[in-house]
């Protein structure tokens, strides 16, 4: 790797009259090992009244004379009639540097700046130049007055927060919250690019990937969520200052990897991830996908008990285990090759009489109404939501869906569950690692970083 210094040139360098010192320049280069040390003075040209070109040049000549004619070192003089304009150094010293950075390209360097030669403004320009990713990955370092501090004190690196990376880490934070996790993870790749620690990088590296994990697990693709997942946590599971939010992955690759073989049967552990992501949908004000995702967990659920507890194959009558049951079917429902939702519920309500989904019925939701709450049984709410289902667009109909069916369903949902399962599914329902709260844990911690 070649380091670089790049740096303005100031009246102070390469001595300093006032403290009897070194000027900055030299100072820093004595400091670290450098291949290549490249100054940008003001010019001489007519009109300018302080020109730095014949102080860039004597600092050319004491590096090699003082420290060592290895180094390369190059005077680019910029043309500034007032080196105090911030239009004019932007202007002028892009050109350079883009110039000096294509010339680099193709080899590994890393970049230091130099924020204590020149004017104020050109001081200045290096942090913006660095917050802005235009020198990426760049150190930038300080001289401070011997006046006050050691000589083998006085080169320090800043370590400071950029306003636009901060901007980036709350924003990726608040789509965390909001559930919109590949335009957070955008955020945090954007953040990796322009990030002045590089440990900051490589949060904001490992954030991106959970999030682009995340992004995979909420539109149902468990295969490459699990894969994107694990990597992330095979790849930090060492790194001690990040434990609390490894061990919430932890327990997200270990549900992942229920799911992940994405079988076309329901079970215990897709329909509880059909419930989480019916609420990211409620939550997100996607009313349409909450309500059309309650219908297949309800389905789902039913479908489950019938296999579970009936020997029925819902989906394939004929492959069905229990033949006596798979009669009462038929013979009751005048249906051969599947069950769809209404006839899978007479199946249980008529048929078998099954006392989960009974008890499921007679239970009682506070259901939203407009402006007022009313008292219903889960009988009569979902009987609403059908009929409301058929007219919508979720099924037959065109009608939007407004948010109070949708919050409807995501009343219900919960009571189906722990219903249609019972005992089995309360921990499950209680120790999901994909829900709102753990969002929130992981958003707090992206400020952090």
């Amino acid at each position: 790797m070649k380091n670089v210094l790049l740096t303005f040139v100031g009246k102070q360098d390469p001595f300093s009259e006032k403290t009897g010192k070194e000027g900055g320049i030299v100072t820093i280069v004595r400091k670290y090992k450098f291949d290549i040390v490249v100054m940008l003075p003001s010019a001489d040209m007519p009109g300018v009244k302080d020109s730095t070109q014949t102080n860039a040049y004597d600092t050319k000549d004491w590096i090699h004379d003082e420290v060592s004619t290895d180094i390369g070192v190059y005077v680019k003089p910029l043309s500034l009639s007032d080196p105090t304009s911030y239009r004019q150094i932007m202007s002028e010293g892009e050109k350079e540097l883009k110039a000096l950075m294509d010339s680099l390209c193709k080899e590994d360097v890393k970049f230091y700046l130099n924020s204590s030669s020149g004017t104020p403004e050109m001081k200045s320009m290096w942090l913006v130049w660095a917050n802005s990713a235009f020198i990426p990955k760049a150190v930038v370092l300080q001289v401070a007055d011997p006046t006050f501090v050691a000589e083998g004190d006085r080169v320090r690196e800043l370590d400071i927060d950029f306003i636009e990376e901060v901007n980036c880490k709350n924003r990726a934070a608040r789509y965390i919250e909001q559930g919109l996790f590949k335009v957070a993870a955008e955020e945090l790749n954007s953040l990796s690019r322009i990030a002045y620690s590089s440990a900051r990088t490589d949060k904001a590296c490992m954030l991106s990937d959970i999030c682009m994990s995340w992004h995979c697990w909420d539109l149902i693709n468990y295969k490459e969520a699990y894969d994107r997942l694990a990597n992330v946590y095979n790849k930090y599971s060492n790194s001690r200052d990040i434990a609390d939010t490894l061990a919430i992955i932890k327990k997200q690759v270990d549900y992942l990897n229920n799911l992940k073989m994405e079988t076309s049967s329901e079970n215990i552990y897709n329909m509880v991830d059909l419930f989480y992501n019916m609420k990211r949908r409620f939550e997100r004000e996607d009313y349409t996908d909450a309500l059309a995702r309650f219908w297949r967990l309800y389905e789902g659920s039913m479908y489950y008990v019938l296999r579970t507890y009936y020997g029925v194959e819902p989906e394939k009558l004929c492959e069905s285990h229990n033949k006596q049951n798979l009669f009462m079917i038929r013979n009751g429902l005048n249906v051969n090759e599947r069950l769809n939702y209404s006839s899978a519920h007479k199946a249980l309500k008529d048929i078998f009489r099954d006392k989960r989904l009974n008890n499921i019925l007679q239970q009682t939701v506070l259901i939203d109404r407009q402006d007022s709450q009313q008292r219903k049984s889960v009988q009569e709410a979902l009987e609403d939501l059908r009929n409301f289902r058929n007219e919508s667009i979720v099924a037959h109909g065109m009608k939007s869906v407004s948010r109070d069916y949708a919050d409807a369903a995501v009343k219900v949902a919960p009571i189906v569950l722990k219903g249609f399962f019972r005992d089995d599914i309360n921990a499950i329902l209680e120790e999901y690692p994909f829900e709102h709260s753990k969002m929130e844990t992981i958003a707090q911690f992206t400020r952090m970083i």
